[in-house]
């Protein structure tokens, strides 16, 4: 698939990339930094292209009950948009348990938990603006690709069946990360991160898979050649996926780059996106 690797701008600040939002027509860019208490915290930044970003944040604030969360020992965020609010999920690590967080927003600066549980504990992205028989639904894995259903966005049941799993013959061997899912007329496009390490060096690989507008867990098409594939990230760099935007006729990808902040590609959308409501 046709594509291209940007160079990303953003403030030197930016070390630690976690998530990416579409927010009014800009792309937010969520990171973490120390606050001026040394304490780990959220900051978020705006950019009209998806790859420019502002020098200037705000820090974001997460409420669990009338405490703030603290953001040292979470990792694995995705954003996804329902009925008009933000609604983030992250895993959470205390002690030896680790937990999904779901938070929910409607500005991107002060978030509200309405969820945490120790059923799933793997990188999770909630379907956007979608439910089946009265159920939102997310997927979810950090090998293979899972669903979980929930009445009320609080409470989830996850399945134990695999949707996806990784396969010897094809690109995707590797484990499979769930980035961003988006609703298309053809179905529900997940884009999933397969990269893997070669030697001193990190191959990215992305690829996709369309599901059933109306079944989540039919699966109707796979990729069998990566989205795109990159081999020359930069020597003893690891790259984490925080997210992707999807636009019309293209999608913006994003990693977190070790010790150089952000990494973005854009690729051709294979299906139209439909619009948000």
């Amino acid at each position: 698939m046709k594509g291209k690797t940007n160079s990303p701008k953003f403030p030197h600040d930016i070390k630690h990339p976690v998530a990416v939002a579409h927010y009014k027509e800009k792309i937010a860019l969520f990171y973490k930094k120390p606050n001026r208490s040394s304490e780990i915290s959220l900051y978020v930044t705006l950019s009209k292209n998806g790859t420019s970003f502002k020098d200037s944040s705000r820090r974001v604030v997460i409420f669990h009950g009338e405490n703030e969360e603290s953001m040292e020992k979470c990792d694995s965020f995705r954003i996804s948009m329902l009925h008009g609010e933000y609604f983030l999920t992250y895993i959470k690590k205390e002690g030896a348990k680790k937990y999904l967080i779901i938070a929910q927003s409607k500005n991107l600066l002060e978030w509200k938990v309405i969820a945490k549980t120790s059923s799933i504990d793997e990188t999770s992205v909630i379907i956007p603006e979608q439910k089946q028989d009265g159920s939102h639904n997310l997927y979810f894995g950090n090998t293979f690709i899972h669903i979980a259903h929930s009445k009320n966005l609080k409470i989830w049941s996850p399945e134990k069946t695999h949707l996806l799993t990784p396969r010897t013959a094809y690109f995707d061997q590797a484990p499979i990360t769930p980035m961003a899912v988006s609703e298309t007329p053809m179905g529900i496009f997940l884009l999933y991160d397969t990269s893997t390490r070669l030697r001193d060096h990190s191959q990215i690989q992305v690829g996709g898979a369309l599901f059933s507008p109306n079944n989540p867990t039919q699966l109707i098409w796979r990729s069998e050649t990566p989205l795109w594939r990159q081999s020359n990230v930069q020597k003893n760099q690891d790259v984490e996926p925080i997210g992707a935007i999807f636009l019309k006729k293209k999608i913006i990808l994003y990693w977190s780059q070790t010790g150089k902040g952000l990494l973005t590609l854009t690729i051709h959308h294979p299906f139209t996106k439909l619009d948000h409501k």
